[in-house]
């Protein structure tokens, strides 16, 4: 899945300097990272790049410097370069040399061959959606802003392939019951032929929208050719899927309590409200076959598996607890168990193994939540029993605690062969970029940075930005 899907368009880049998919190939890695019960770290080297990618990272200025604070930038590094200062601003590289009165501010966003680029003019104040300006990248980074009109009333996009798809408000649509829903019109540009720009679909269905809490968000498979839709209720989770110019749900709906009547498909009206959103993590496999999504049902998270071709599903238990779910996930674990699976959800590049960021806010980790990227053999979920750490093998094998060696992750992406992870996570180093930070440092607590890792945990991951007065935001792999 592509990784810009989960970037909200407010999650923007801006144009001051630091003083500070198609199918990639199959992924060649072996499983001989530690497991999740982790203590493997000691005889770890630090990770060496040797594949030829880039990472493109939103930063985001920290209110401990006033003239930076909630200003935004973009920047692209070099994989294999850990020195910072070496990374280009595509705001002044690029940007601001077409158009001096552009920035990043309310948004920039590329596409994952870095070949166009797409700039957040304009926010609205009362429904969220943005205008944007799209531009072509030349040599050099050098930057075309093209003549293009149709970007308007955008909710959310995603680069997928040579398209970019986006969301915006359906006018005129009325749910038959429940709180007022919006629908969204689903668009595809297709970047090879600006003039072939289509409505893909109007979602919420008709037969879905009562209830519904959807507003906007979608997921891509890498090569653009299926989307993915999660169509939350204050009771509920449905999944959708579009390809092929139809829409269809992939299986009943999942639920917080099941219907006491037993009737399939339906979910009872009583009981614990859901934590379900639109942004529930949800992927698809590389060969179009299998979606793999992860949620709380009932009292239980779980991983789910459902074959596209025979329309069955099955899960596995990472997590099962006493009602309710939520007052009892924290004292009613494992050490080595997540309460929580956040976005995004990726297969590797074979698509043998999920990879998934776990996420447990307990204990000494209430404000520092305790978080690691773990990958999981596919034909280990579907089996209705709870997992043990064994089936769990650890990218990264962050320690618990309130302390600066617990890495606090919030997002990660693959790289093109599959066989590193760059991810977003809490700062190690101190800004001279060889001092490990102190557990006294609120630094380690408030700031983010990026980091790049092997993807078979073989490697202790390695903070490739760092500065005081900028916290990454976004994260995405491109190709050089």
């Amino acid at each position: 899945m592509r990784a810009l899907v989960i970037i909200v368009l407010a999650l923007g880049c801006s144009g001051n300097s630091r003083t500070e998919e198609p199918d990639f190939g199959h992924d060649e890695t072996t499983l001989e990272a530690s497991d999740a019960t982790g203590g493997t770290d000691a005889q770890k080297e630090p990770a060496v790049v040797h594949e030829d990618f880039r990472v493109v990272y939103g930063y985001r200025g920290r209110p401990v410097k006033p003239e930076f604070n909630g200003k935004n930038d973009l920047f692209l590094a070099d994989a294999r370069d850990a020195d910072p200062t070496n990374d280009i601003s595509l705001t002044e590289k690029a940007l601001k040399k077409v158009d001096p009165t552009l920035n990043c501010d309310l948004g920039c966003f590329v596409d994952p061959y870095l070949r166009w680029m797409v700039v957040v003019t304009e926010t609205s104040p009362t429904d969220g959606t943005h205008t944007l300006k799209l531009g072509r990248f030349g040599a050099n980074l050098s930057l075309n802003m093209m003549k293009f009109e149709g970007l308007t009333q955008v909710k959310h996009l995603v680069f997928a392939g040579n398209y970019l798809f986006f969301s915006r408000p359906q006018p005129d649509c009325v749910a038959t019951e429940g709180p007022p829903a919006t629908c969204y019109q689903i668009w595809r540009l297709d970047l090879n032929n600006l003039a072939d720009l289509k409505q893909l679909a109007t979602f919420p269905t008709p037969d879905s929208l009562a209830h519904s809490l959807f507003a906007g968000y979608f997921t891509a498979s890498d090569d653009g050719t299926t989307l993915l839709f999660m169509n939350p209720t204050n009771i509920s989770q449905r999944v959708y899927l579009w390809r092929d110019g139809h829409m269809s749900r992939v299986g009943d709906p999942l639920c917080t309590a099941k219907d006491p009547s037993g009737i399939p498909g339906k979910c009872g009206s009583t009981g614990t409200l859901s934590t379900y959103t639109e942004k529930d993590p949800v992927a698809i496999s590389p060969d179009g076959k299998t979606v793999v999504f992860a949620l709380v049902e009932g009292d239980e998270l779980r991983l789910y598996r459902h074959d596209l071709e025979t329309d069955t599903r099955r899960f596995s238990v990472l997590l099962s607890v006493p009602s309710p779910y939520q007052a009892n996930k924290c004292y009613n674990r494992e050490p080595w168990q997540y309460t929580a699976v956040l976005p995004p959800l990726r297969f590797s590049r074979d698509g043998k193994d999920v990879i998934f960021l776990g996420y447990a806010a307990c204990g000494e980790n209430q404000q520092k939540p305790w978080t690691n990227i773990v990958r999981i053999a596919l034909d280990r979920i579907g089996t209705g029993q709870k997992l043990t750490a064994s089936d769990l093998k650890l990218v990264t094998d962050n320690p618990t605690g309130d302390i600066a060696r617990c890495i606090s992750i919030s997002y990660f992406d693959l790289s093109p062969s599959g066989q590193y992870i760059t991810f977003i996570g809490t700062p190690t180093i101190e800004s001279d970029g060889k001092t490990p930070i102190k557990d006294t440092d609120n630094r380690h607590r408030s700031d983010a940075e990026v980091y790049v890792t092997a993807s078979d945990g073989s490697s202790l991951p390695v903070q490739i930005t760092n500065s005081l007065y900028w916290s990454a935001t976004t994260v995405q792999v491109v190709m050089p």
